[in-house]
């Protein structure tokens, strides 16, 4: 089958069925005009022999399109001989391409990209910093400043993350209790859960303070839910 008659969900579904058979349609992809077809491609080179499988990735790295930096970058974990070019992915110009790094850093846990992951922390845009927070996070390496900072980050979706990520560290219990005035009720219900795992007794009160005075119904839910888990109601 030529690559040219190929839709990208195709050449993903062959290459799952039968990787060795479509190892050609895969080289041909990565050199169509089309961005998804090699985008596709650098999704699957893993089903290349691993030498060209990592050759292929290198090469998606630099493909002019975002689409297909952003495929490659996610790839790298499939592909052993590839885990040299995270540190590329990490400081590609388009921030979509970083936050796919830091997330195959989270599975790749690479001690030597840390220093990058924590400049990322910094990032302009929020889901950069979530992906390099939950990067760091996989290494063990996030520091109590750190942690304190992603828990004050302007951006919620890091909040959230923090609150789970960091749920068992003696400081957020005090950064959940501030938390749960948030101003989003999903926010206020993520310190709740982070409470519950504290399960101090400041937690039990703040808890129950925080209920009386909810006037969200999902968010009441799970502030009730986990005072009650704590033994209050």
């Amino acid at each position: 089958m030529s690559a040219r008659t190929l839709e990208p969900h195709v050449l993903r579904t062959w290459v799952q069925v039968d990787p060795g058979a479509a190892r050609g349609a895969v080289r041909e992809a990565a050199r169509d005009t089309d961005d998804g077809l090699r985008a596709a491609a650098a999704e699957s080179a893993w089903a290349l022999p691993e030498d060209e499988a990592g050759e292929a990735l290198g090469r998606a790295l630099t493909d002019e399109a975002a689409v297909v930096r952003r495929a490659a970058a996610r790839a790298l974990p499939r592909v052993a001989s590839a885990a040299g070019l995270l540190a590329r992915a990490l400081v590609d110009r388009e921030a979509s391409v970083v936050a796919a790094a830091c997330d195959a850093a989270a599975e790749l846990k690479v001690p030597a990209v840390k220093a990058r992951l924590e400049e990322l922390l910094g990032a302009g845009d929020g889901f950069v910093v979530l992906a390099a927070l939950q990067g760091l996070s996989a290494l063990g390496a996030v520091d109590p400043v750190q942690a304190e900072r992603a828990l004050g980050h302007a951006d919620p979706e890091v909040v959230k993350a923090a609150l789970a990520l960091f749920a068992e560290r003696p400081g957020t219990a005090v950064a959940a209790i501030a938390l749960l005035q948030h101003p989003r009720w999903d926010v206020r219900a993520a310190a709740a859960r982070a409470l519950e795992v504290a399960g101090t007794a400041a937690a039990v009160a703040a808890l129950r303070h925080a209920l009386a005075r909810e006037q969200d119904a999902m968010a009441r839910q799970i502030i009730a839910a986990a005072a009650a888990r704590l033994g209050d109601l």
